[in-house]
């Protein structure tokens, strides 16, 4: 019998609470505040993204 080797990273439960946070921060919204907010964090990815690179470039 083979014992459950102990995960370092668990994807699967990562997955899972990004998108009952997601379901949280947007219940009660309609569509197009929906789209709003996805396309705002979005933005926000990639801008923290690009000085993330600038940082790492500068250093």
């Amino acid at each position: 019998m083979t014992s459950k080797k102990q995960k370092d990273f668990d994807a699967v439960q990562l997955m899972r609470s990004l998108r009952e946070s997601i379901r949280q921060e947007t219940e009660g919204m309609s569509y197009g505040e929906e789209k709003a907010y996805i396309r705002d964090r979005i933005q926000e990815i990639k801008n923290q993204t690009e000085e993330a690179d600038q940082a790492e470039n500068a250093a």
